[in-house]
């Protein structure tokens, strides 16, 4: 048995011998000085400038050795401040050690924190190449990488768009691309599975299989067991900055698990003995009754506590009094006046620039553009609702091919009344709708130049605000980058018995309603805005933009959404023979919504509950954002 035993040991060290060591680390030790004063501002500097500042010294990791190979993935693990991090720190050279020193065979891609070297003001696209330069590629590596990365980021319609205006997802998706794109051969990463959502994370997971039939070597920081025993050749794990234990997988993880246990479930878990654990059961019924004990105590201190409570609201009356004395006082009246004026000037500052907005108003008709086809219905509701707005209006009608005699006639009616009407022949592809740019350039040859309004006549505004036009003009000019703004389609109160209703909520779940709405203040009221592509849904396109479909842009949540009335049709039974027959006369390449091949294809479809954000405004138009499972 001995011999057996040598002859295992003597194979292990001659596999030892053999591995190709990519990382070895060698009696590292990093020692942190507390300070024990708090020295943040000038005051403090020459307050304590005479005195000697003390130290506290802080062992952050003592005396750690252990090495990895290449192709080898470590997983390190511990609770917090074991010292997993400074470890990983040290290894990328953010640290250098006190003491003890490090081998590195290979280049190393740190991913100690997503998104660190990226800058808000730059779009993502330059964020890209500032982070990717921050890991060591060269412009030309860049350039060559610059599509696939944005592709695994999913990010192919916001990369020119500000940092700043990304969401905190959209900024993870980003950085773990370009860092995983950075192909070195030595990975370290840091808790990377506790950003981003579920998608996210099983992109990761993904990774990290690659990685590991590549042969890659990857040093992982986490708190997930289940991640370290799926990827992880080895564990280590460190506890207050010492070593405990590095070896196997399943070894290092129940070793962990069972460091977090309280002594007396270890010794049951340990020995499995019966016996312990009706000891244990009958520790606690003697804490219980030592509770008892402390309890009766506790009722005497109670007394006690109230007498002291008695002489601190004494104490407190006699506070406010001198409190009141000091705002008597001229110099609390002085930092009154101050903070008044200052207060006043913001809202004078606000007022002006309100004012300015109001001088530049067009005073001329406001265009709208609206795109017919038949359903004489909606044409009628969505021309009289734009009466309640505060601007006068001009309606344009671009009718792509009518043949009900009915629309016909009240597009005649609408013609003698004076509104214009160009008359285009009927359209079979999405592409056709951008025609509508022929009759807007034939508008504006006779007018003066200003923002305008394009929309389908199955678009109806919720609540018709009388300042809708007012906020979309103050959107396109604070974000000049974008090209117009509309409303978001609410989807919430689609009804149950509309045949597309799953493939409706999928699709703009995952365009428009799953990610969370910025907030911005208008006129001193918040409006909650979200960037994302817009079609011909009661748009407002800036002046001189030969329009075109599916544009980056703005979209506006409630009190300024909009419905989409193909999704609501099932409800209003004296809309539903006009709306059969639209159906039956629309191409199916544009009317998809009502294409028999379409319905056939996405009414079966059976969808899974994800999370939406919605808006809520209250009489005053002040808005809540909220969230739910749909």
């Amino acid at each position: 048995m001995d011999q057996q035993k040598e002859k295992k040991s003597n194979k292990d060290n001659k596999k030892n011998k053999e591995r190709e060591i990519a990382v070895k680390v060698n009696n590292v030790s990093k020692t942190f000085r507390i300070p024990h004063k708090k020295i943040d501002s000038m005051r403090s500097v020459f307050v304590n400038s005479l005195q000697k500042n003390t130290y506290e010294e802080f062992n952050a990791l003592d005396d750690i050795s252990f090495d990895v190979a290449k192709g080898e993935f470590l997983g390190i693990i511990g609770h917090n401040g074991a010292g997993k991090s400074t470890l990983l720190k040290i290894l990328a050279g953010v640290y250098n050690p006190s003491s003890g020193s490090i081998e590195i065979n290979g280049m190393i891609a740190p991913f100690l924190e997503l998104g660190i070297g990226f800058n808000p003001e730059l779009s993502g696209r330059d964020n890209v190449y500032l982070n990717a330069t921050v890991l060591g590629l060269t412009k030309k590596q860049i350039d060559e990488k610059f599509d696939d990365i944005v592709e695994f980021s999913e990010l192919e319609k916001f990369i020119d768009q500000q940092l700043k205006n990304y969401s905190s997802g959209m900024k993870a998706r980003l950085a773990f691309s370009v860092s995983i794109h950075a192909n070195r051969e030595i990975l370290l990463m840091d808790e990377v599975l506790a950003v981003g959502d579920s998608a996210f994370q099983e992109k990761c997971l993904d990774i990290f299989k690659s990685y590991k039939k590549a042969g890659r070597t990857v040093i992982l920081v986490t708190h997930s067991m289940t991640t370290v025993r799926e990827y992880c050749d080895r564990a280590l794990l460190l506890s207050k900055g010492k070593l405990l234990e590095v070896g196997d997988v399943d070894d290092v993880c129940d070793e962990y698990v069972l460091n977090s246990m309280a002594e007396a479930d270890k010794k049951v878990i340990k020995n499995g003995n019966l016996s312990l654990k009706i000891e244990k059961n009958n520790q606690l019924e003697i804490k219980k009754r030592e509770l008892k004990e402390i309890s009766g105590k506790l009722e005497i201190k109670s007394s006690n506590f109230q007498q002291k409570i008695y002489e601190l609201q004494k104490k407190n009356y006699q506070f406010k009094k001198e409190l009141n004395s000091i705002k008597s006082s001229k110099f609390w009246k002085l930092i009154n006046l101050y903070f008044f004026i200052k207060v006043s000037a913001k809202e004078i500052k606000n007022r002006i620039i309100f004012k300015i907005e109001d001088m530049f108003k067009s005073n001329h008709d406001f265009p709208i553009f609206i795109i017919s086809f038949n359903r004489k219905e909606h044409l009628k509701s969505i021309i009289n609702s734009y009466g309640k707005l505060n601007r006068k209006v001009e309606i344009i009608i671009h009718d792509n091919g009518s043949d009900d005699v009915e629309v016909l006639k009240y597009l005649k009616k609408l013609e003698s009344e004076g509104v214009m009407v160009f008359y285009e022949s009927k359209i079979n592809s999405p592409e056709e709708i951008n025609n509508i740019s022929r009759t807007a350039d034939a508008y504006f040859k006779t007018k003066k130049a200003s923002n305008y309004i394009v929309t389908d006549p199955d678009i109806e505004l919720i609540n018709v605000n009388k300042d809708l036009l007012d906020l979309y003009e103050h959107l396109l000019t604070n974000y000049p980058e974008t090209t117009c703004v509309g409303p978001m389609l609410t989807i919430r109160d689609i009804p149950d018995d509309y045949i597309l209703k799953n493939h409706v909520f999928d699709l703009h779940i995952k365009q428009f309603w799953g990610n969370k709405p910025e907030e911005i203040t208008w006129k001193g009221k918040s409006v909650a805005i979200q960037f994302c592509p817009i079609d011909t849904t009661f748009a407002m396109y800036r002046k001189n933009f030969i329009f075109k479909r599916l544009n980056e842009g703005i979209r506006v949540y409630c009190p300024y959404e909009a419905h989409h009335l193909d999704w609501y049709i099932c409800n209003k039974d004296k809309n539903k023979k006009e709306y059969s027959e639209y159906s039956r006369k629309a191409s199916s390449n544009v009317a998809h919504w009502n294409s028999k091949d379409y319905i056939d294809k996405f009414s079966k479809k059976e969808r899974e509950k994800r999370k939406i954000y919605y808006v809520e405004s209250d009489k005053d138009n002040n808005i809540i954002i909220k969230s739910e499972m749909i």
